[in-house]
């Protein structure tokens, strides 16, 4: 019996070879990354090895032919790939097709010269948008999603948000460039702004690219980028601590959980994996459905692959992940066509923000009124008035008693006035001023010509006087540090003027004409309060009007004090002279002086 059942089974051996052996070979041939110092493609083969075995058991796929795959190494590079193309194309068997490979570099170099021999090329894991372009890669064709499906998940995660305002960083490289241009296109449509654009390249410092993103308050980043990028580029964010509440990362989805593990194996990294990590946390990314979830069936009983013009496929179901410490986590469903996006509400998969909530893309200023409060103005007002009133008794005083001009008062009256208004308040006080100092040094300048000549002088009795006001503006303008700057400095050679005029007119001893005391000490006055105040209201919060109660009681005090300290003396030497009607007045204790004055 045992003897029977031996011979049945090698029967039955016998007649499955020979059934094989009536199957004709189709030879691939295949490109693996294996040995590659970065991403080593090895586990590959025995995965595609086992794709092909399932289509050779099956009777219903190819039952007349046999697939065999030929392992070729590419070590990811891409001149070694294209040698191994001719290396299919001129040594035996033929191949009557290319798998691979894993890096679109790689891809790229291998698909431009295959599609010379019509080659068909299927790859599984390149990613780049050029690949998409079917005038150069007429045979290429991919099962893996392009780099650009991301784009339009990331624009609809941004606008369910309402983020209008976001940032790029991209590595520099061909891979990502043109996918970065596509988001950029997108966004516009979007109407979304992007305040920067910055690049790097790998292996490099990216110091400067996020030094430029805070300098922009970039507080939304979209970052393509790989592994390796992702962690020099989070140490960077750690340390100038554009991370937590206020910042949203959003990079690809394929970063291991702890991709920060390998930040020791970088030499340009100088942040340990737990910053990084710190820094990495709450990040969000785009993931893809791994299997096909359309229901319908082909002929072979198979879910369907489509293919679009370019030879992509496209995800059915689009994922939102987010980096919460150690784990990834799937927290939202993203439908890019619906333009909606349904979060996750069953911990442990739920979004969760470094705040109270996703953060804002930008500070917003809100413009708020804010009015001098009434009752400062009112105090200002009053004091001004009384100033005025004090004025236009000293211009009584003089028209009655003097007989001589009231420029200097017209000018004083001018200056108080612009303590109180705004627009104006600059005219004024530059007119005031121009009147007061060209009154007061035309006379101190007759004095100093009485001074120093000896020619017969007549002239009538003229009571002049100078005020020193600094030019401080309530009111803004665009050119306002400007502006003050070239007033102050052009009133301030005009007083350096009027104290020459004054010192030189000094030893005058008849004292209606000689005012060089009470010039020398309103000056001493109004530039003492001047360079404590003028540099204090620069720095004062103008919340509750502290500017204006600076500059207007500067104005009020200098204006005020300046009058009395010129006509108080006079009023006082009316009322003490002895001979009130004297016609002649000699100048020094000189009886031989040629100096005359006549009333």
């Amino acid at each position: 019996m045992k003897l029977k059942i031996i011979i049945f089974l090698l029967f039955y051996i016998s007649i499955e070879s020979f059934c094989e052996s009536d199957k004709i070979d189709l030879y691939i041939g295949g490109f693996f990354p294996i040995d590659n110092v970065g991403w080593n493609g090895s586990g590959l083969v025995p995965a595609s090895q086992m794709a092909i075995d399932d289509i050779n058991s099956r009777d219903d796929i190819l039952p007349n032919y046999r697939l065999n795959l030929i392992v070729g190494n590419t070590k990811a590079s891409a001149t070694l790939g294209v040698k191994v193309l001719f290396d299919f194309i001129h040594l035996p068997p033929k191949k009557i097709m290319l798998l691979g490979s894993g890096f679109s570099r790689v891809t790229s170099a291998i698909a431009g010269v295959a599609k010379y021999y019509n080659l068909i090329q299927t790859t599984f894991s390149s990613e780049s948008a050029l690949l998409s372009d079917k005038s150069e890669y007429p045979f290429l064709f991919r099962t893996c999603f392009s780099v650009n499906a991301w784009n339009i998940p990331q624009v609809a995660l941004v606008k369910h948000f309402n983020w209008t305002r976001v940032a790029t960083l991209t590595r520099r490289s061909d891979l990502y460039d043109a996918s970065t241009e596509r988001l950029l296109s997108e966004l516009y449509r979007a109407k979304v702004e992007v305040v920067a654009k910055e690049g790097f390249i790998s292996g490099t410092n990216s110091s400067r690219q996020i030094r430029n993103l805070k300098k922009n308050d970039a507080r939304i980043i979209i970052a393509h980028l790989q592994e390796e990028d992702a962690i020099e580029v989070f140490c960077q964010a750690y340390k100038y601590q554009m991370y937590g509440p206020n910042y949203a990362w959003i990079v690809p989805g394929f970063l291991s959980r702890t991709f920060w593990s390998k930040a020791t194996k970088l030499e340009h990294v100088d942040c340990t994996p737990e910053e990084i990590a710190i820094s990495a946390n709450y990040s969000l990314s785009i993931s893809f459905a791994t299997m096909n979830v359309v229901t319908s069936e082909t002929i072979s009983g198979m879910n369907i692959v489509q293919f679009d013009t370019f030879g992509d496929v496209h995800p059915h179901v689009t994922y939102l992940v987010q980096h919460q410490g150690k784990v990834k986590r799937t927290v939202a469903t993203i439908l890019p066509k619906e333009k909606r996006v349904d979060f996750f509400t069953t911990p442990p998969n739920v979004i969760r923000w470094a705040g109270a909530g996703p953060p804002v893309d930008h500070i917003k200023l809100k413009q708020v009124d804010t009015r001098l409060p009434l009752h400062v103005f009112i105090i200002m007002a009053a004091l001004s008035c009384l100033a005025i009133i004090l004025t236009i008794v000293f211009m009584i005083y003089n028209n009655k008693y003097r007989n001589a001009s009231s420029n200097i008062i017209s000018g004083t009256i001018s200056i108080i006035s612009s303590a109180t208004l705004c627009m104006l308040g600059p005219w004024l006080t530059t007119i005031g001023f121009a009147t007061v100092s060209g009154s007061m040094f035309a006379k101190t300048y007759r004095a100093y010509k009485i001074l120093t000549t000896k020619k017969r002088i007549n002239t009538s009795p003229n009571n002049s006087f100078i005020i020193l006001v600094p030019r401080l503006l309530e009111c803004s303008c665009k050119n306002n540090i400007i502006w003050l700057a070239t007033i102050l400095t052009l009133n301030a050679f005009v007083l350096i003027f009027g104290a020459f005029l004054a010192y030189e007119a000094r030893n005058i001893k008849l004292s209606v004409m000689n005012e060089s005391k009470q010039i020398a000490l309103c000056i001493y006055n109004v530039a003492l309060l001047c360079i404590i105040v003028i540099p204090i209201s620069f720095f004062l919060p103008n919340t509750s009007g502290e500017t204006y109660i600076a500059s207007s009681g500067l104005i009020l005090y200098c204006t005020t004090t300046t009058t009395c300290i010129f006509f108080i003396p006079k009023i006082k030497y009316k009322h003490d002279v002895v001979y009130p009607n004297r016609r002649l007045c000699s100048v020094g204790g000189d009886k031989s002086t040629n100096t005359k004055i006549e009333s």
